[in-house]
C-alpha cells in the first residue's frame, strides 16, 4: 500500500458472519471470541496469501472488561504494526465496530495522533485528517 489507509478495529463480540462484508484491502483487527474466530478462520482459508496490509488478526481479551477497554488496550499495537514506524505511509485513522469513543479511548487516540472522531452507529472512525476515504460497510 501506497496510499493512506484505514485499519478495522473489532471489538464486537457476535461480529461474526459480518466479517466476510468487510473490503477485502482492508487490514482489521478482531476480537478472538468464539463467533468471531470461527469467522477469522472461514476467512483465512478462503483468502490465503495475506499480509498485515489487507489482513485479518485476531487479539484476545479479558472477557470481563468492556469493548471500549478492549479498544483502548490494543490501539498501541494497532499503531505499532501499521504507524510510521512500520509502513510508509503510516495508516491514517481506524474504523471502529462495537465501541463507542468515549474518554478513555479519545485520550489514546489522542495520544497515537488521531484527533478527527465521527460517530457513526455501532461505532466511530477517526483519521488523522479529513483526507481518508471512509470504507462503507
Amino acid at each position: 500500500m501506497s496510499d493512506p489507509y484505514i485499519v478495522g478495529v473489532i471489538v464486537d463480540a457476535d461480529f461474526g458472519g459480518r466479517l466476510r462484508d468487510l473490503p477485502t484491502d482492508m487490514p482489521v483487527w478482531i476480537v478472538d471470541t468464539t463467533a468471531n474466530r470461527a469467522a477469522a478462520e472461514g476467512i483465512w482459508a478462503a483468502r490465503p496469501g495475506f499480509t498485515h496490509l489487507n489482513g485479518l488478526t485476531t487479539f484476545v481479551v479479558d472477557p470481563d472488561s468492556t469493548p471500549e477497554v478492549w479498544l483502548a488496550d490494543i490501539l498501541p499495537n494497532v499503531d505499532l504494526h501499521h504507524g510510521e514506524h512500520s509502513h510508509v505511509p503510516p495508516y491514517a485513522g481506524i474504523e471502529v465496530f462495537g465501541a463507542r469513543a468515549n474518554s478513555v479511548v479519545r485520550k489514546v487516540l489522542q495520544q497515537l495522533g488521531i484527533g478527527r472522531i465521527k460517530e457513526r452507529p455501532g461505532g466511530f472512525i477517526a483519521t488523522r485528517s479529513s483526507t481518508v476515504k471512509r470504507h462503507e460497510t
